[in-house]
């Protein structure tokens, strides 16, 4: 199945209320009590408007484009707590994970992600598992799930970058060492003095370097 992804809006509002206010969404919810719909619906603009949390409605992508499910990453202090809620006759059909995936793609910036799932909430448990999140904590009445997103592609590259330079020291090095050895054997007077003079200079420029950080 194609889907289609885009922000929550406030038209989305009665879909999420009714897919969170389910009997087996409130079941596997931190709140399982059943939500009045004012409640809903003045905690719903807060979330739509909101900079900082990121909330998606995902859809069939056809002509009526049919809401099934919607995906919440709410920012946290430092990591994103995440959230997924799906139609109840969509459920168990293998639509969950690649909702989730597709959500994941919409946030540009590395990011560490939170999940907490009830322990009897094997479809959840199965979900985040499947999506590669770790499961780092198990608490009595939950378990907590995380998964660093590493998005940033200008990151990535620099990353490699840098692993590729210190992989070329490295090799370098033992070329040095080899000349050293090379020196030492054929003029091992000669050789000390220059080594003596690196020696000095290396001091010198270690001298400068703490005027810099200081």
């Amino acid at each position: 199945m194609d889907y289609k992804i885009q922000k929550a809006r406030l038209v989305d509002s009665k879909f999420i209320y009714l897919t969170r206010n389910d009997k087996l969404s409130r079941k596997y919810s931190g709140n399982s009590n059943i939500i009045k719909y004012d409640e809903h619906l003045k905690w719903f603009k807060k979330k739509v408007v909101s900079k900082s949390n990121k909330f998606y409605v995902i859809s069939k992508k056809n002509k009526k484009s049919d809401k099934i499910s919607y995906v919440r990453f709410d920012k946290s202090h430092f990591f994103y707590k995440v959230s997924i809620g799906i139609k109840s006759n969509y459920r168990n059909k293998g639509h969950s994970s690649n909702i989730l995936n597709l959500a994941e793609k919409q946030i540009k910036d590395n990011a560490l992600l939170i999940a907490e799932v009830k322990p009897k909430n094997k479809p959840s448990y199965k979900l985040f598992k499947k999506n590669n999140y770790l499961l780092i904590q198990k608490h009595k009445n939950k378990l907590i799930f995380i998964k660093i997103l590493e998005t940033n592609n200008k990151l990535k590259n620099y990353l490699d970058t840098i692993n590729k330079i210190e992989l070329i020291r490295k090799n370098n090095n033992v070329n040095w060492m080899d000349i050293l050895k090379v020196a030492f054997k054929n003029s091992p007077k000669q050789t000390s003095k220059i080594f003596s003079k690196i020696s000095s200079f290396d001091n010198n420029i270690n001298k400068l370097s703490k005027k810099l950080s200081s």
